[in-house]
Order: C-alpha cells, then sequence, then structure tokens
C-alpha cells in the first residue's frame, strides 16, 4: 500500500462525525476536529458537513460543552469577545497540532 492510501485511511479513522440536532429538531452532521478547553472550561470545534442557514462551507461552528443531568449540553456562545477568545485558543492549538505532525515526518 502506498503512503498516500496510508495516510487517507488514517485520516478517515481518526476523523468522527457528531450529529447534533438543530432548534427544530432536525439532525445535522458534523465533523469533530477538537476538544480542547478554554480558561476552565471546554469547547468543541465542529466543522458543518451539512449546509446551515448563516455558516458559510469555510466556517467552524464553537460550542460550550456543559454537563447536564444524564448528558453533556452543547450550547452556541452567544458573547462575541468569548467567542473571539475562544476561537483564538482553537487556532493556537491547531497550529502546535499542524507543527507536531509536521515534526513527525
Amino acid at each position: 500500500m502506498d503512503k498516500r492510501k496510508e495516510i487517507d485511511q488514517e485520516d478517515q479513522e481518526l476523523s468522527s462525525v457528531v450529529s447534533l440536532l438543530d432548534d427544530e429538531g432536525n439532525e445535522v452532521e458534523f465533523d469533530h476536529l477538537m476538544t480542547f478547553e478554554h480558561d476552565g472550561k471546554h469547547y468543541l470545534a465542529l466543522l458543518p458537513i451539512d449546509d446551515i442557514e448563516g455558516v458559510g462551507d469555510d466556517e467552524i461552528v464553537l460550542l460550550e460543552i456543559q454537563e447536564g443531568d444524564e448528558e453533556d449540553l452543547y450550547v452556541p456562545i452567544e458573547d462575541e469577545k468569548l467567542l473571539d477568545a475562544v476561537f483564538e485558543t482553537f487556532l493556537k492549538l491547531l497550529d502546535e497540532e499542524e507543527d507536531g505532525e509536521l515534526g513527525d515526518s
């Protein structure tokens, strides 16, 4: 098997699809990019697979993970300053992850 096929298979195995319900109860699928911490709270970075109104093809969705009674809740970040700060943390971690992958070659 050539190296490119091995890498493609590894990427497919590592990526995970997350299905969430929108406000109207419709199932929407996302590619899970990263779960990370910012200022003591946990966040989820998702790339929409399905079309979502108001979200561009190249935009990610950031959600705060809140512990519920029986399962975790994924809550949109309403505060613009917090959203910007969480996004900056995501970008920094993404850069570090990419640098690590390049260093492993």
